[in-house]
């Protein structure tokens, strides 16, 4: 019987905790970031005879039907799979993330970085000189600052995802990635037009991250306290803003139990600002044993 709850305990802590978790494919859902081999189309469904998904972005004519295309220069996430199929949502180019989500063939899949980046996407014809060049460059990341801006203001953020599996938890997480490095690009652009965005971009961002975060450790909590029920092990959680999480289970009787358990889950506490985990193994004990994590805080950007 212990050995059965120590199987499940442990496949649930490495499975949300282990940054390293796979399915039977090797692919890391929501934790890693992947490109592509050879150009792919995002298809709507996880099938060969699915019809292709549309870029809504462009302009589109009886003529000219332009389809979401990936290709090795894309760093894209996996949110699902379905046996060969899995679901990709692409992260940069960061323009494209709103509207680059579909099924690829899990064959293509590679590690992002294995193959040199290539340029695509761009608008830019390649005979303009270099200040042409640069002010275009310096209009599109204005113009990206200023969708950011907007975005946030709308409550497009992750104010209102759905935060009820790992996955999404690790999604809310990248879109702040993709914001921070917004933040990063516009503080090095030296444009007084983008300097002035990105402060404004940065202070939205930092107000999202402190309102947000609380809720998405919550969601963690929850997860962790649903999963762990059933196998006897109770989770609370407590301090200002969600940030400590608690156990309590007859498996934290030896020390080296809580040890394994607090090495599985370090990284993914780390990454969602816990500052300190506790364990105890029966209710009735006064003390816990605490790990304390070194964590951003909510007002830091990510990094």
């Amino acid at each position: 019987m212990k050995y059965a709850l120590k199987l499940s305990l442990v496949a649930f802590l490495f499975g949300c905790g282990n940054p390293k978790s796979a399915d039977k494919n090797g692919i890391q859902i929501g934790t890693k970031f992947y490109s592509v081999d050879t150009l792919v189309y995002l298809r709507k469904e996880p099938s060969e005879v699915s019809a292709k998904s549309i870029d809504e972005g462009l302009p589109i004519t009886s003529n000219n039907t332009e389809y979401c295309c990936l290709d090795n220069s894309n760093k894209i996430i996996i949110t699902e799979i379905k046996g060969k199929w899995c679901k990709v949502k692409v992260i940069e180019p960061d323009w494209l993330t709103k509207r680059y989500s579909g099924w690829i063939d899990i064959g293509n899949v590679i590690e992002y970085g294995s193959v040199g980046n290539r340029a695509v996407h761009s608008n830019l014809p390649s005979k303009k000189n270099d200040d042409d060049q640069k002010l275009a460059k310096t209009e599109e990341l204005k113009n990206k600052i200023k969708d950011g801006i907007k975005d946030i203001n709308q409550g497009d953020d992750i104010s209102n995802m759905d935060l009820s599996t790992l996955q999404s938890i690790n999604i809310a997480v990248s879109v702040f990635q993709i914001y921070s490095r917004l933040v990063k690009e516009g503080n090095i652009t030296p444009d007084k037009d983008v300097a002035s965005l990105t402060s404004t971009l940065r202070s939205k961002v930092v107000a999202s991250q402190v309102k947000c975060f609380p809720r998405i450790r919550k969601a963690y909590f929850q997860l962790a306290k649903d999963r762990l029920w059933e196998n006897d092990v109770y989770v609370t959680i407590s301090g200002k803003g969600n940030t400590i999480l608690k156990f309590t289970g007859g498996y934290f009787a030896t020390n080296l139990n809580i040890k394994e358990t607090q090495q599985a889950l370090q990284e993914m506490l780390k990454k969602l600002r816990f500052k300190q985990t506790q364990y105890r193994w029966y209710k009735g004990q006064d003390e816990y044993t605490p790990y304390k994590i070194d964590s951003n805080n909510d007002s830091v950007l990510q990094p």
